[in-house]
Formats: structure tokens, sequence, C-alpha cells
């Protein structure tokens, strides 16, 4: 938000329809006027419920948004869409929105995560076709809670990060802090059976 002008961000993310997969573009806009958070798209009452979510993490996250007018649109309008995996994308796009987050690599990242109160992310289903789904679209990453990494790290021609809550996604789009990849993931569960065994 810079000197009463409006802000506005695109994120991408994933929805499913049955086995099918579809990328929809989450478009936020916060600027002045009555303080309200408002969701369209076409979208299923899972989905519209990450509106209640997206503001208590991120106020549990530390982070403090001005009063303002938030619309929250995800398209295209002629697909439902439903899921848990929304929660991520959104807070992303408000926090980008406020020029919390760097935008820089948002357009060729695809973000899929249910958020829980206290900030952390967690799983969700269909991931091996959401990923595969960005990759054939020509994105360079999608990022993924973290439980869900080993599903979508046989996908080849994109970047496959977990990511574990809202604060290192934040430091991750900020040059702050690393999101663990495939490789590192599939290196710390041989570790694991190593130490187990």
């Amino acid at each position: 938000y810079i000197g009463g002008v409006d802000m506005y961000s695109e994120v991408y993310s994933v929805t499913l329809a049955g086995l099918d997969a579809c990328i929809v573009k989450v478009e936020t806009d916060a600027g002045d006027g009555l303080p309200s958070f408002e969701m369209s798209g076409c979208l299923a009452a899972q989905v519209t419920e990450a509106r209640e979510r997206v503001r208590v993490v991120v106020k549990n996250s530390g982070i403090i948004l001005r009063p303002q007018k938030i619309m929250v649109n995800i398209s295209p309008a002629d697909i439902r869409k439903a899921g848990n995996g929304f929660d991520l994308p959104v807070a992303a796009g408000i926090l980008a929105a406020d020029g919390i987050i760097k935008t820089d690599m948002l357009e060729s990242s695809v973000i899929i995560g249910e958020l829980s109160l206290d900030g952390s992310v967690n799983a969700v289903r269909g991931i091996i076709n959401c990923v595969a789904k960005a990759a054939q679209m020509g994105f360079k990453r999608c990022i993924v809670p973290s439980c869900n990494i080993c599903e979508g790290e046989h996908i080849e021609g994109i970047e496959v990060l977990g990511v574990d809550s809202l604060k290192q996604l934040i430091g991750y789009f900020n040059g702050e802090s690393e999101l663990i990849d495939a490789i590192d993931a599939k290196k710390s569960r041989e570790h694991d059976v190593i130490k187990i065994k």
C-alpha cells in the first residue's frame, strides 16, 4: 500500500475436479474502503471458509494488516473451486498485495496448502496431479505442504518445494529462508530409516 493507492497481486494455485487438475489464478486487491474481506469465483463452501482462517493465521503469524478492503477472486469463473488447498495461496496473495511478500517469483510459482490457525501448513490431497499440471503449464516451481513433498518429487520438469508454515513461505519469497526440496526430503527419510535400523 503506497500513498493511498490500491495494491494488486496474482498467485497461482490448482483445483481438482475428480482426477483432473486445473491451474487457477488467485487475484487479490487490497486498498482503501470500509474494512472487509470478500471472495468470489464459483467457490465451494470449504474455499470461502478460508477467509476467516487466513485472517486469524496472519494475525497469529505476527503480522498486523492495516484496516482495508480486501477482494479475492479465484479465476476462471466457470470452474468450481473446491478442496482445502487454497488457504496458503490466498494468504500469500493478501500479503503480496499488502507489500509484505515480494512478488518477483510469484508468477513462476504454484502454491498449494491448507493452514492451521497457528500458521502451520497441513497436507492436501491430489498433490501428484497438481504438480504434474503445474509442470505441464510451464511453471518453474510448485510449493506444497512439506508432508506432501514425497508425492510430488517424481514429477519431472519442475522444482517441488515443501513448506511448513506461513512464516517460512514469507521468508522464502523475501529471500530470507529456504524451503525443503525433494532431494533433501529424500535424504532425510533415508537417514531416518538408517537410524531406525
